[in-house]
C-alpha cells in the first residue's frame, strides 16, 4: 500500500543565510556529522547545511518562472536536507518520492509530500490548493492512475490558466504522457455550507473534532487554517467538493483534529460524508446540505 504524507510545511526565509539559521535554532536536530567530529544537539554540521542550502535553491523560482519539475535521480542534498529539516521528530517520516512545492517569492512556501509516485489528481490539487478539488478531475483512468515522478514547484497563486499549460508540456516532454489539460466549469452536484458559525468542540476546547461514528479519546494528526482552507480539508477528507456560502464566516484561524488512527475501533468510518458533516454541523452550528453548482473541474484528455 503506498503511503501519503499529507504534511504542509511553511519555511518563511528571505534567503539561503537565514534557512541555515532557521535550520540550525529551530527545527534541526542533528547530533552527528559525516566527519565524525562531534555536532552539538540541535546543530546541523556545516556539510549539512551547505548541502540544505544546495537543495533550498534548487526548489526556487526564477523570475518569471511559473512551474518546474525536478526529475529523479534526485541529488543528494535533497536527502539531506530532509533529514535535517526533520530531525526534531520523534519518528521522523520517510524520505518522499513526490514533493509538490508552493513557492512564493522571499522563500515562503508549502508544500504537500507523499511515498511512492503521483499522480495527475495529486499533483494538480497539491499544486493548485483550492483552485482544483481532486474530487473533481476527472478523466480515463489509465490517465488519472498514471505514476508520476519527480518534485514540482509552481508559483504560490498563479492562475491555474498559466499553470495548467506548463504542467501539460512537462508531461508529455517529461513524463511521457500524451494527456491535455482542460479546465471548464460545468454543473456538479456538491455540498453547500451555509448558517451562522457558532463554535461548539466535542473534546478539546478550541479544536474540531472531525469523526463519523465513532469519537476516540485520543486525537490524531490535523490541521489549521482560515475558513476556507478548514472547508477544503473538509471536502478532502469526504472526497466531496464543499461549497462555502457563509454568509458571515470566523476571522482568525480555525483548529482541527482527526480521531487518532490506533488502534482502529469497530465502526471506524471517518471518511463517511453523511456522518463526518453531521457532527460538524453540532460542533459549528453550519448546515451542509446537497446542491447543483457551477464548479471548476479539470478534464484530462488523451492528447490528438
Amino acid at each position: 500500500m503506498i503511503a501519503i504524507l499529507s504534511r504542509f510545511v511553511l519555511l518563511a526565509v528571505a534567503s539561503c543565510v537565514l534557512l541555515a539559521m532557521s535550520v540550525a535554532g529551530s527545527v534541526a536536530q542533528e547530533n552527528h556529522s559525516a566527519a565524525g567530529s562531534p555536532v552539538k544537539p540541535g546543530e546541523p554540521s556545516p556539510s549539512d547545511l551547505k548541502a540544505s542550502q544546495q537543495w533550498w535553491q534548487l526548489t526556487s523560482l526564477a523570475e518569471g518562472e511559473i512551474l518546474k519539475r525536478i526529475a529523479p535521480p534526485f541529488p543528494p542534498c535533497r536527502t539531506v536536507y530532509h533529514r535535517v529539516t526533520n530531525a526534531g521528530w520523534a519518528s521522523p517520516p520517510p524520505l518522499p518520492d513526490v514533493h509538490c512545492i508552493r513557492w512564493q517569492p522571499g522563500n515562503m512556501r508549502r508544500g504537500e509530500e507523499k511515498v511512492g509516485p503521483a499522480t495527475i489528481p495529486f499533483i494538480v490539487s497539491s499544486l493548485l490548493h483550492i483552485a482544483v478539488e481532486r474530487q473533481e478531475i476527472e478523466g480515463p483512468p489509465e490517465l488519472l492512475n498514471a505514476p508520476i515522478e519527480g518534485d514540482w514547484i509552481v508559483r504560490d497563486g498563479a492562475p491555474p490558466e498559466t499553470v495548467l499549460p506548463r504542467m501539460e508540456e512537462l508531461l508529455r516532454k517529461e513524463c511521457g504522457l500524451a494527456v491535455k489539460l482542460r479546465l471548464d466549469k460545468v454543473e456538479r452536484e456538491v455540498i453547500v455550507a451555509t448558517g451562522k458559525y457558532r463554535l461548539a468542540p466535542a473534546k478539546e476546547p478550541k479544536s474540531i473534532r472531525v469523526y463519523g461514528s465513532v469519537l476516540t479519546d485520543g486525537a490524531g494528526g490535523g490541521g489549521s487554517g482560515d475558513f476556507a482552507e478548514f472547508i477544503r480539508s473538509m471536502g478532502s477528507r469526504v472526497s466531496r467538493r464543499i461549497v462555502n456560502e457563509v454568509a458571515q464566516p470566523p476571522e482568525g484561524r480555525v483548529e482541527w483534529r482527526y480521531n487518532a488512527p490506533f488502534p482502529r475501533v469497530e465502526g471506524w468510518d471517518d471518511r463517511d460524508a453523511a456522518r463526518v458533516l453531521a457532527h460538524l454541523s453540532e460542533q459549528t452550528g453550519l448546515v451542509f446540505a446537497k446542491a447543483k453548482r457551477n464548479v471548476p473541474v479539470l478534464f484530462v484528455e488523451r492528447a490528438e
